[in-house]
């Protein structure tokens, strides 16, 4: 009632009894409800991950319905000698939501996020819910710390479904065809700004001076609009596209934008163009997984 969330900690010696020894929450008003927690430790640091309700937006941050984000806990969260770090998001597209993680037989905690949010019906929508469906589980992600951050890129498996492969240099505007559904890693030297259209209905726009990074749609977005995260310089960025989806990851997963889409068949193309734009594409096609018998 006090929009304070609040996550229940419980503890088990057995997996059949359970006490709550703690609740975690924030100091001041932040979200009505925290969904889907999840503790976790990771390159030696505890997380809290929690999907909150209520947040309002803060000029490009908080944009979508509900967030998912995540807080560094400081000190024994079993206690109450413990402090959380800012709140940051995981995710700036449009259609992340409710993310768990697991730690997989290599030891490497794994993320796997919901690709689409509750509650859209008055700001966006998916086409497909005439053919009966819609929404998809993202690809899953390796979790590490970078300067107190926390970084998401593809397991290394995804490679595995990569077959044929293009390779662009970039020193001119690029028109090119692409695949049906691909991994497109772009690497730059330099840039100060950039405009890369895929499949004539996303547009993604870096500019420098202004230290922004934008996602937009120009069509198939079917009320999506736009999602920006600043960012001091653009590296590099990886595209994982499938039918209806892509998956964006920036600076080697310093950032991530997730978002359904939804292009006519005939829109293949892949369009840069920039200012001081130097650097190289390399787009591999992907192969259906397909579990064998």
């Amino acid at each position: 009632k006090d929009d304070i969330g609040q996550v229940l900690l419980f503890e088990s010696d057995d997996m059949i009894n359970w006490n709550v020894i703690n609740i975690i929450k924030s100091e001041s008003k932040f979200g009505y409800m925290w969904e889907c927690p999840d503790l976790f430790n990771v390159d030696g640091k505890n997380m809290l991950l929690i999907s909150p309700q209520g947040i309002d937006a803060e000029d490009i941050k908080y944009n979508n319905i509900y967030q998912s984000g995540y807080y560094i806990i400081d000190g024994d969260y079993k206690t109450n000698n413990y402090k959380l770090r800012d709140f940051e998001e995981l995710d700036r597209g449009f259609d992340f939501y409710a993310p768990q993680t697991f730690e997989d037989s290599k030891g490497r905690r794994i993320l796997i996020g919901w690709m689409g949010l509750p509650d859209i019906e008055d700001l966006y929508s998916n086409p497909t819910t005439d053919y009966g469906w819609q929404h998809a589980l993202t690809i899953p992600r390796e979790l590490k710390i970078k300067n107190n951050k926390l970084i998401q890129n593809p397991v290394e498996e995804i490679n595995m479904l990569r077959k044929d492969k293009k390779y662009i240099e970039i020193n001119s505007n690029i028109n090119e065809d692409a695949y049906d559904t691909f991994d497109m890693i772009v690497n730059l030297e330099k840039c100060d700004k950039l405009e890369s259209t895929i499949k004539n209905c996303v547009n993604l726009s870096y500019d420098r001076e202004q230290q922004l990074f934008t996602l937009s749609f120009t069509q198939g977005g079917y009320g999506r609009t736009n999602r920006s995260v600043s960012l001091d310089k653009l590296n590099n960025f990886r595209v994982l596209c499938d039918t209806s989806s892509l998956e964006i990851f920036i600076n080697n997963g310093e950032e991530v934008f997730t978002t359904r889409f939804y292009p006519t068949k005939d829109n293949v193309g892949i369009r840069f163009s920039g200012e001081n734009l130097k650097g190289s594409i390399c787009i591999y096609e992907m192969e259906a997984y397909k579990i064998e018998n």
